[in-house]
């Protein structure tokens, strides 16, 4: 199965309604009538590789994208950092530090931006975490704590309030095993805050934030193979049990204090297909999901705009790889269908509600061209417009 290009050679809003999925109200969207979803154009570097992994906005004119950019002559990569201001989209200039790369973004508010991700340095084989924020006029490299010696990586960051705010990823220990890994940012500094591990390795890929003593997690468990919650109460993390089913997850999407979706991807024994299991407040059930026949597909990411409006984004792998969306409509999650810019690689990896709308923003990449070694993807962005 794909995976980011950069990560490849290195490791394999409380919403809506309460009660059951069933019980979701029947007001829901119309799929493939009044809302679809339309590429909008965005802007590339001058660099062979330009992908953008993470979105999030607090408007229809205010909406964040993060990735990175990569030279393949050299190999050097960069983080890369667009806005939209609800007319276009444009590169806006950050700190460019070498072998590094913004996997999530989270926007408090449009002063409040955060951003996380790593820098690999690969002439000595470790990582390191990276935080960079945005106050309203410019991104800045906070300095991030790594978790273990031989290094850190972060994949995701939510928050609940401006000093609440959680980094997820994992770091890797001196005998190459890797952790799950936890920051939080009290207003002030980050600082590692103690997870649960299972045996073998283990990494957090997604999250949710409500309150102070009411944080999420979610990753996988590759000892056994199974998926991994954590929930934090405030004073530690514990894990949630989950179903057993060979799974990652990579987001989890609070609707209520009791009602959550954790969604990613899991095994039939033959090919890949979407996971999506509801939490009821106390117990984690799996729901059925679509899947494109005969392909490996992926969910990267997930978002609710209302409680009987999930949706979730990844790719159909190919030849030739596919954007692949579907939505919870409050009774059954169904297939939608999406649009693809190249003709051989089109991948979604972020996705997020605009706030006061309808509306869905999803971002990624796709290949400009079939050559052999090093490919030219460009960025990918689309509209869910209703």
């Amino acid at each position: 199965m794909r995976r980011f290009g950069i990560l490849i050679s290195f490791v394999f809003v409380w919403l809506g309604i309460n009660g059951s999925p069933s019980e979701a109200s029947s007001t829901s969207l119309l799929i493939g009538g009044a809302c679809s979803w339309h590429i909008i154009a965005t802007p590339n570097t001058i660099n062979e590789v330009n992908e953008l992994l993470s979105v999030s906005a607090t408007s229809a004119n205010d909406v964040w994208a993060v990735g990175y950019h990569r030279d393949n002559h050299t190999g050097n990569s960069w983080p890369l950092t667009e806005h939209f201001n609800g007319t276009a989209w444009s590169l806006v200039s950050s700190p460019q530090p070498k072998f590094s790369t913004l996997l999530s973004v989270a926007e408090v508010s449009p002063a409040d931006v955060w951003a996380v991700g790593g820098v690999i340095k690969q002439t000595i084989g470790i990582s390191r975490t990276l935080t960079m924020h945005w106050d309203g006029s410019t991104w800045s490299v906070i300095p991030s704590p790594n978790g273990a010696l031989d290094g850190g990586f972060l994949t995701s960051v939510v928050f609940s309030a401006t000093n609440d705010v959680w980094a997820f990823g994992y770091s890797i220990n001196r005998a190459q095993r890797f952790l799950t890994l936890a920051m939080h940012w009290d207003g002030r500094s980050w600082s590692v805050v103690p997870t649960i591990n299972p045996p073998g390795n283990d990494l957090l890929w997604g999250g949710g934030a409500g309150s102070p003593d009411d944080a999420w997690a979610v990753g996988t468990d590759e000892g056994d193979g199974s998926g991994l919650i954590e929930m934090w109460n405030g004073t530690s993390w514990g894990r949630i049990p989950t179903p057993n089913v060979a799974s990652v997850f990579r987001s989890y999407v609070p609707i209520m204090p009791n009602d959550a979706w954790a969604l990613g991807y899991s095994s039939n024994g033959m090919k890949a297909i979407p996971l999506a299991e509801f939490w009821n407040g106390s117990t984690f059930t799996v729901f059925p999901t679509p899947t494109v026949s005969g392909q490996d597909t992926l969910v990267n990411g997930a978002t609710a705009v209302r409680a009987d409006n999930v949706w979730a984004v990844g790719d159909s792998q190919g030849p030739p790889d596919r954007t692949f969306t579907m939505n919870w409509n409050g009774s059954s999650w169904m297939a939608v269908a999406s649009p693809n810019r190249g003709i051989f690689g089109d991948d979604l990896y972020g996705v997020t509600r605009i706030p006061g709308t309808a509306g869905v923003w999803a971002v990624g990449t796709y290949l400009t061209d079939f050559a052999v070694g090093p490919h030219r993807n460009k960025t990918l962005a689309m509209r869910l417009h209703c």
